[in-house]
């Protein structure tokens, strides 16, 4: 009995680790001027949810599944692909 109630508390727990979503917020900015970067595309990788950045380069985006792939994208700059783990805040430096 007391096997069984350890292999169901073992499932329980991998359920709610596995379904885990965080809020991840930070800021964009370019590698030149190292100045932000308003309207930066964040999208979570094969899904349609996303962000912009403001007009100081900073984004809020809620609802992220841990160990899902943030895409940063900007016209004239080189996207960047973040995993998502426990870090936050998530800065990031666009390459031209």
């Amino acid at each position: 009995m007391t096997t069984k109630i350890l292999q169901v508390l073992i499932l329980l727990m991998s359920v709610i680790s596995f379904g885990q979503n965080v809020t991840i917020s930070g800021n964009v900015k370019d590698n030149v001027t190292n100045q932000p970067l308003p309207g930066v595309n964040i999208i979570i990788k094969n899904t349609s949810k996303g962000v912009t950045t403001d007009f100081d380069g900073n984004y809020t985006i809620t609802e992220v599944p841990l160990n899902s792939v943030l895409v940063f994208s900007y016209v004239g700059f080189e996207d960047k692909e973040i995993v998502v783990k426990n870090n936050n805040p998530i800065n990031v430096v666009l390459v031209e």
